[in-house]
């Protein structure tokens, strides 16, 4: 599946639900410099809005790749 948005607030929960209900791998595309900083910034959306539990970050680290765009 490909989500674009991630890193927005509403992207965020999107991305959460999909992790908790397919086992889908996910790429999102993400404004940044390099795959590192694309993954950094999905991450950090999901702690701003309260959802990374330990499950999501294994979750997050096996089925999500982050591709930076612009």
């Amino acid at each position: 599946m490909l989500l674009t948005g991630a890193t927005g607030f509403l992207g965020a929960f999107v991305l959460e639900s999909l992790l908790r209900l397919t086992d889908r791998p996910i790429v999102t595309l993400v404004r940044a410099d390099d795959a590192d900083h694309a993954r950094a910034r999905t991450e950090a959306a999901l702690g701003r809005t309260g959802l990374m539990t330990e499950a999501l970050r294994r979750a997050v680290e096996t089925r999500v790749t982050a591709v930076a765009g612009d």
